[in-house]
């Protein structure tokens, strides 16, 4: 026979103690509390060992759930940077385009406080279709012209230029035509006249 004694096992809910009825050898109620239980060493033993298992097992499964919710924050925290780049690159490319509006309407050089002031006054005539739809026209009739160069222009020579004179072919802005043996494009037809006519160039305005 074991010998059976009374005692009470700290820490243990009274659940987990009626859990372990394999074990009990016997109990009653001596005053102890709901936790008090008349136990065999030998079961006693065995029940500390049985719970100690089951301890470890759910401690084990709550570290990698934890590891597991922290690799999910750790690839929240990645995709939300690199949405925050891609929000960082569409504005820079938003602000480049904007820089090169500023310099075809040939306003780089104005006073920026200028520019703010044009700026607010659009800001607060952006909602009249009407007014939105002539800034529109506007800026058509720039493109269609050669984004504000103002005429549409040929130059022929009589034999093949020199390189200085297709240099001044190249900062008109001009292309070759290899089909029709020419230079054209938009420029300011006297702008061009001027630039090549110490080339004996043939400019003409079509």
């Amino acid at each position: 026979m074991h010998i059976a004694y009374s005692f009470r096992i700290s820490g243990l809910p009274d659940a987990a103690l009626f859990s372990i009825s394999p074990f009990i050898c016997d109990y009653s109620w001596f005053g102890l509390g709901c936790g008090s239980v008349l136990l065999s060493h030998k079961h006693e033993m065995r029940y500390v060992a049985n719970y100690n298992q089951i301890h470890g097992v759910a401690m084990s499964n709550l570290l990698k759930q934890k590891e597991k919710i922290e690799k999910e924050k750790e690839r929240l925290k990645q995709k939300e940077r690199l949405i925050r780049l891609k929000e960082q690159k569409e504005e820079s490319k938003k602000i480049f385009e904007a820089g090169k509006l500023l310099k075809k309407a040939k306003l780089l050089s104005e006073d920026p406080k200028v520019l703010l002031g044009a700026l607010l006054e659009v800001s607060q005539e952006i909602a009249d279709e009407k007014r939105v739809e002539k800034w529109k026209e506007k800026a058509d009739q720039f493109q269609d012209k050669g984004e504000g160069k103002s005429d549409a222009v040929i130059v022929t020579f009589d034999k093949e230029p020199s390189t200085e004179a297709k240099a001044e072919i190249k900062k008109l802005g001009l292309r070759w035509n290899k089909f029709r043996n020419e230079w054209y494009g938009y420029a300011s037809i006297n702008d061009a006249k001027s630039s090549l006519e110490q080339f004996d160039a043939y400019v003409t305005a079509v």
